[in-house]
């Protein structure tokens, strides 16, 4: 029996910035967590529920993905992974537009967002944390049983008490409430319920 020395040994990593590196991963294999991070929308109604990722199509113009597109590649690949995780901000919109138009589907998937802007740092520390719980749970107990709601729910977690304690020292929240009473850079959200 082979001994896991990383967790590289577990999980297969599809790097893209396109919308069709997107389509060639999940056309190619099923995944058990799909980890996607851009740009999200803000105070502009009309960009809520896209994801804009870093690479321009041929016009020179981001490349948006749709919640509903997202959820018809994922259909079309006949496996929605256990986590989708959205780190753009405002991905809450995102997540709650898959949950309503693919509802069987989505059903057994859990998802983290983001309710409002998030800042990079907030979103690196946040990220770190949790993955780093996700990961040791790999580690100890495989890669099946750590896509379970108790593992993602205390990646959750820790994630948001590495935000608190990391992010809120270096940038704290505005005194006044301005901020809308967030953490240092944001709010994360978990939603969803996994079944084995």
């Amino acid at each position: 029996m082979k001994k896991v020395q990383s967790v590289r040994d577990l999980m297969t990593l599809h790097l893209g910035v396109r919308t069709k590196d997107l389509t060639a991963a999940l056309n190619c294999r099923s995944f058990d967590i799909l980890y996607l991070a851009g740009h999200g929308g803000d105070d502009d109604k009309k960009r809520k529920g896209h994801v804009y990722f870093a690479g321009a199509n041929q016009a020179g113009r981001l490349q948006a993905l749709r919640a509903a597109d997202l959820g018809q590649k994922l259909e079309k690949s006949g496996s929605w992974p256990k986590l989708i995780y959205l780190d753009f901000c405002e991905s809450e919109a995102f997540a709650h537009e898959l949950r309503d138009k693919f509802s069987a589907q989505a059903a057994n998937t859990a998802m983290v967002s983001w309710s409002t802007i998030a800042r990079d740092g907030a979103c690196l520390v946040f990220c770190g944390a949790f993955f780093s719980h996700v990961a040791a749970c790999m580690r100890s107990v495989g890669v099946l049983n750590a896509c379970s709601n108790e593992v993602f729910d205390q990646a959750f977690t820790e994630g948001k008490v590495a935000m608190q304690s990391d992010y809120e020292l270096r940038e704290p929240s505005d005194d006044d409430g301005s901020d809308g009473g967030r953490m240092g850079g944001g709010v994360p959200v978990y939603s969803g319920e996994v079944t084995p």
